[in-house]
């Protein structure tokens, strides 16, 4: 499992007056520790890392997206992701 940690997204929630009640970093890390507990091995990684090999790629309160990695998310998804 990878869990895309996007920097973009903590600023822009950061940035953001809509995105303050939102604790990215916390959502995050509730969403590692439940994935623990379960015994699923996670991954933390960046929108730069290849997805492919990943049986489960979960993206948090994508506020937003580049172009570069929805193509990334679509020959994912393609490849049977």
């Amino acid at each position: 499992t990878a869990l895309v940690y996007d920097y973009d997204v903590l600023w822009g929630y950061q940035s953001s007056t809509a995105g303050r009640e939102a604790d990215y970093e916390n959502i995050l890390f509730y969403i590692y520790k439940e994935l623990y507990a379960r015994s699923i091995s996670t991954d933390v990684i960046s929108i730069n890392k290849d997805l492919q090999g990943y049986k489960l790629v979960v993206i948090p309160t994508p506020m937003m997206i580049t172009v570069d990695f929805a193509e990334k998310l679509k020959s994912y998804i393609s490849s049977g992701g």
